[in-house]
Protein backbone atom coordinates (compact mmCIF):
# COMPACT_ATOMS: atom_id res chain seq x y z
CA UNK A 1 0.00 0.00 0.00
CA UNK A 2 1.31 3.40 -0.94
CA UNK A 3 1.78 6.19 2.14
CA UNK A 4 -0.23 9.24 1.58
CA UNK A 5 0.08 12.04 3.54
CA UNK A 6 -2.66 14.32 4.27
CA UNK A 7 -2.28 18.17 3.84
CA UNK A 8 -4.43 20.43 5.60
CA UNK A 9 -3.20 24.53 3.86
CA UNK A 10 -4.38 27.76 3.80
CA UNK A 11 -5.46 28.88 0.65
CA UNK A 12 -2.74 31.66 0.30
CA UNK A 13 -0.16 28.55 -0.37
CA UNK A 14 -2.46 26.94 -2.99
CA UNK A 15 -0.26 28.50 -5.64
CA UNK A 16 3.26 27.11 -3.92
CA UNK A 17 2.00 23.80 -2.36
CA UNK A 18 1.05 21.46 -6.29
CA UNK A 19 4.52 22.26 -7.21
CA UNK A 20 6.30 21.51 -3.69
CA UNK A 21 4.26 18.36 -3.69
CA UNK A 22 4.77 16.79 -7.45
CA UNK A 23 8.59 17.49 -6.14
CA UNK A 24 7.99 15.36 -3.10
CA UNK A 25 6.31 12.77 -4.91
CA UNK A 26 8.46 12.73 -7.21
CA UNK A 27 11.86 11.84 -5.40
CA UNK A 28 9.53 9.65 -2.41
CA UNK A 29 6.88 7.63 -4.17
CA UNK A 30 4.54 9.55 -1.38
CA UNK A 31 1.11 10.94 -2.47
CA UNK A 32 -0.27 14.06 -1.31
CA UNK A 33 -3.81 14.97 -0.04
CA UNK A 34 -3.97 18.46 -0.39
CA UNK A 35 -6.95 20.24 1.71
CA UNK A 36 -7.22 24.00 0.79
CA UNK A 37 -9.38 26.19 2.61
CA UNK A 38 -9.18 29.02 5.10
CA UNK A 39 -6.66 28.30 8.02
CA UNK A 40 -9.44 29.08 10.85
CA UNK A 41 -11.76 26.79 9.29
CA UNK A 42 -9.04 23.86 8.60
CA UNK A 43 -8.32 24.21 12.49
CA UNK A 44 -11.65 23.76 13.41
CA UNK A 45 -11.99 20.35 11.62
CA UNK A 46 -8.91 19.12 13.10
CA UNK A 47 -10.07 20.29 16.30
CA UNK A 48 -13.44 18.16 15.54
CA UNK A 49 -10.96 15.14 14.82
CA UNK A 50 -10.22 15.02 11.67
CA UNK A 51 -7.30 13.11 10.14
CA UNK A 52 -4.04 15.21 9.15
CA UNK A 53 -0.44 14.96 8.56
CA UNK A 54 0.74 18.40 7.97
CA UNK A 55 -1.11 21.93 8.63
CA UNK A 56 0.33 24.65 6.78
CA UNK A 57 -1.36 28.12 8.06
CA UNK A 58 -0.54 31.60 7.49
CA UNK A 59 -1.60 32.56 10.74
CA UNK A 60 0.34 31.51 13.52
CA UNK A 61 -2.50 31.41 16.24
CA UNK A 62 -3.99 28.74 14.39
CA UNK A 63 -1.36 26.24 14.58
CA UNK A 64 -0.20 27.43 18.21
CA UNK A 65 -3.96 26.54 19.32
CA UNK A 66 -3.38 22.88 18.09
CA UNK A 67 -0.41 22.87 20.16
CA UNK A 68 -1.75 24.39 23.74
CA UNK A 69 -4.51 21.85 23.59
CA UNK A 70 -2.60 18.55 22.48
CA UNK A 71 -3.29 18.02 19.27
CA UNK A 72 0.48 19.17 17.62
CA UNK A 73 3.68 18.44 18.89
CA UNK A 74 5.10 22.00 17.85
CA UNK A 75 5.47 24.99 15.19
CA UNK A 76 7.70 25.41 12.78
CA UNK A 77 7.99 28.87 10.50
CA UNK A 78 8.98 27.09 7.11
CA UNK A 79 8.36 30.28 4.76
CA UNK A 80 7.93 33.98 5.26
CA UNK A 81 6.31 36.37 2.95
CA UNK A 82 6.76 39.67 1.23
CA UNK A 83 4.12 42.02 1.20
CA UNK A 84 3.82 45.09 -1.35
CA UNK A 85 1.69 48.31 -1.79
CA UNK A 86 0.86 50.33 -4.62
CA UNK A 87 -1.36 53.26 -4.74
CA UNK A 88 -2.83 56.17 -7.06
CA UNK A 89 0.14 58.11 -8.88
CA UNK A 90 -1.61 61.56 -7.22
CA UNK A 91 -1.53 60.37 -3.83
CA UNK A 92 2.73 61.11 -4.08
CA UNK A 93 3.28 58.02 -1.87
CA UNK A 94 6.83 57.04 -0.97
CA UNK A 95 8.39 54.73 0.80
CA UNK A 96 9.55 57.71 3.26
CA UNK A 97 6.08 58.89 3.67
CA UNK A 98 4.32 56.14 3.61
CA UNK A 99 2.77 55.44 7.16
CA UNK A 100 1.59 58.98 6.78
CA UNK A 101 -0.12 59.41 3.87
CA UNK A 102 -1.28 55.96 3.92
CA UNK A 103 -4.46 56.48 6.07
CA UNK A 104 -5.73 59.48 4.78
CA UNK A 105 -5.83 59.29 0.97
CA UNK A 106 -7.72 62.30 0.62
Amino acid sequence: MTAIVRVFSAGSLRHAFPVIIDAFTAATGIRISLSLGPAGLLRERIEAGEEFDLFASANMAHPRRLVEIGMAEQVICFARNRLCVIARADLGLTTKNFVDVWPTPE
